[in-house]
């Protein structure tokens, strides 16, 4: 287990910079993979061994489409590599990208990744990092499945009643670590300037992040 998480963490890294806290419109779409043979199918290993299932969930439809696309083209090309060098452990990989590019923080479109994902014997599953994430980690420490979301709020990791998920790990500092430390270089750097806060109303890590910022700023005074 402990090789398998450290593998899928260095996997996930491919995409923890450009995730990000936003939505569009679309249906929930499997993209073609560029690994396996013609029918897109990805073999066993040359010892035989079963693939390794890895789900991939991100936005790659709409304007938002760079912060999925990008991540999911990066995931695929190191797959590539991976398989071509005759896989992990002898085992091949095979990444099952979904386009969940959701509006008005509907979660329908990740929960139906999801539940196709673990139906089909995924081994784990990477992303989302905006509020579907706590959907998608409830449903995989249920099934008991590796979960790694880029960044997002603490209930993707530990559910309201404080029980901590088990199998859910974000690479990721938690989104409101991050705006405390942009308050912080906007008070102490840019000499304390007045500033506006845009955020998506709709999307509940939207909503802490910049409640955590505007907290943040005003205690600096």
């Amino acid at each position: 287990m402990k090789k398998i998480v450290a593998f899928l963490l260095t996997f996930v890294m491919l995409f923890t910079m450009v995730a990000c806290s936003s939505a569009s419109g679309s249906n929930p779409t499997t993209v073609p993979k560029t690994s396996g043979d013609a029918s897109g199918a990805i073999s066993e290993g040359s010892d035989g061994k079963e693939p390794i299932i890895v789900g991939f969930l991100g936005w790659s439809s709409g304007p938002d489409a760079l912060y999925g696309l990008v991540p999911q083209y990066l995931m695929e090309d190191y797959v590539d590599k991976i398989n071509a060098e005759g896989g992990w452990n002898g085992h091949m990989i095979d990444l099952r990208s979904y386009d969940i590019s959701g509006t008005g923080g509907d979660f329908s479109e990740a929960v139906n990744a999801t539940n196709k994902l673990i139906q089909e014997g995924a081994h784990a599953i990477l992303g989302p990092s905006n509020s579907q994430g706590t959907a998608v980690a409830e449903l995989c420490n249920k099934a008991g499945i590796l979960h790694i979301p880029s960044s997002a709020a603490q209930l993707v990791t530990v559910a309201e009643d404080g029980t901590v998920r088990d199998y859910t790990y974000r690479c990721g500092p938690m989104n409101e670590d991050l705006v405390v430390a942009v308050a912080s270089y906007a008070y102490q750097e840019l000499n304390n300037p007045r500033v506006a806060v845009l955020y998506e109303t709709t999307l509940v890590d939207c909503v802490a992040m910049r409640d955590a910022f505007v907290k943040a700023y005003e205690g600096y005074g």
